[in-house]
């Protein structure tokens, strides 16, 4: 077989229009960070929490999109689907272990943005990662399905997109959401007594943005 026609090609090429939509997202998603980080801090957000939130929400935002954007693209093939279980991972792997790897690799990355950041900007763990792939890679093969976009929807895509967000999740975990450094406390007198208020420096704060 032509090394142009095998299917590691076509998979690679595939993944073009990815790759191209977060090179030309890069600039603006660091201006956006950036912007978004600036007017948390100077509406009392907490110096670093105002940083790691800013960030994680556009790394999801530009790291996701482009993934789901593909994914509905529809096609000039037929509709199909697999309900069963490990079959495509099997086959993938049958075709040739380079073939397996870009397959099994890009459905990885599809919610590995989103899942990688979740933990980070909310207090939440793998576990709602898991949830959130789960359910969004049903979604997304199941609007393959109904809306007759000529995509091969398969139970497989589901569970490796999941395991591509709990994985994500899992690494990200030295930039978990949590308290850091201590709890400043202010003590406000007046009237009959006094009050003690307390912030951390990752406490969310309600800002129009």
């Amino acid at each position: 077989m032509n090394w142009a026609d095998s299917p590691v090609v076509g998979a690679r090429s595939s993944w073009a229009p990815v790759v191209l939509a977060v090179l030309v997202a890069i600039p603006l998603a660091i201006g956006l960070a950036a912007w978004l980080t600036r007017r948390r801090r100077r509406a009392s957000w907490g110096h670093d929490w105002a940083a790691r939130s800013a960030w994680a929400e556009v790394f999801m935002t530009v790291g996701t999109l482009p993934w789901l954007c593909l994914t509905l693209l529809p096609s000039d093939q037929p509709r199909d689907a697999n309900l069963v279980l490990f079959r495509d991972l099997s086959q993938q792997v049958q075709t040739g272990y380079a073939y397996a790897v870009v397959q099994i690799g890009g459905n990885l990355l599809v919610f590995a943005a989103l899942g990688f950041g979740m933990p980070v900007r909310w207090r939440v763990g793998p576990l709602a990662a898991l949830l959130v792939g789960a359910l969004g890679s049903t979604a997304i093969e199941s609007l393959q399905w109904v809306l007759d976009l000529g995509r091969y929807s398969s139970v497989d895509d589901v569970l490796v997109n999941a395991a591509g967000a709990t994985i994500a999740a899992v690494l990200s975990r030295p930039w978990w959401r949590r308290r850091i450094g201590p709890v400043s406390v202010r003590s406000v007198t007046g009237g009959r007594g006094s009050a003690k208020s307390a912030r951390s420096s990752d406490q969310d704060v309600t800002v129009s943005v």
